[in-house]
């Protein structure tokens, strides 16, 4: 089950490293067997991409476990020291896999998801990382953004302009037989890795 699962996580073997997003970019591949594919970012040259979201924890791990990659296999003279991770803070990027901090996840298993906080052997905090293809999110337009104007104020002498529009992003689900009859997780792989720290 998934809460003996989560017992098992340690904080020797289960932290977040190249090897653990080796591994959740070969699941999200092999999705294709029970449902659709996972399948990664296509940008206008042709390259492919998967986005993964940490919290600061193993965003950190990862950084520690990528030292070797970034300061063997990225040019450090003249401009390349404006986009090697040694030098400059910001996403890391790894055999296709775009690498994202977001410090509000490790917020959310402080105040909502709690039972994370303990969950691994020995109590170890727990975080997810959310491993995201190309149908992951929707950006839903219900209406085109139109202008509006209204005279409302200083007795019709200032006009005022808005822009109207009706918009929602949110993460995709939906059934699929094989996986029973509730609705799943679209696009996304979630893996549950040793967090130290707080």
């Amino acid at each position: 089950t998934f809460a003996t699962a989560l017992s098992n996580v340690d904080t020797t073997d289960d932290l977040f490293t190249a090897e653990a997003s080796n591994l959740l970019k070969k699941v999200a591949k092999r999705t294709s067997r029970i449902g659709p594919a996972i399948k990664p970012h296509k940008i206008s040259n042709g390259k492919e991409f998967y986005v993964a979201f940490h919290g600061t924890n193993t965003f950190r791990d990862l950084q520690t476990s990528l030292k070797e990659v970034d300061r063997d296999a990225r040019a450090r003279e003249g401009k390349g020291m404006d986009s090697n991770p040694l030098f400059q803070d910001g996403d890391e990027l790894y055999r296709g896999v775009v690498h994202v901090e977001i410090p509000e996840i490790d917020t959310y298993v402080e105040d909502v998801w709690t039972t994370l906080k303990t969950a691994g052997a020995t109590n170890a905090r727990v975080n997810p990382v959310f491993f995201c293809g190309q149908q992951a999110l929707a950006f839903v337009v219900g209406q085109m953004p139109q202008p509006v104007f209204d005279k409302a104020d200083d007795y019709g002498f200032l006009s005022n302009a808005g822009i109207e529009m009706a918009y929602g992003v949110a993460k995709m689900f939906r059934k699929w037989p094989k996986l029973g009859s509730n609705l799943k997780q679209l696009g996304v792989v979630s893996g549950f890795f040793a967090a130290t720290g707080t």
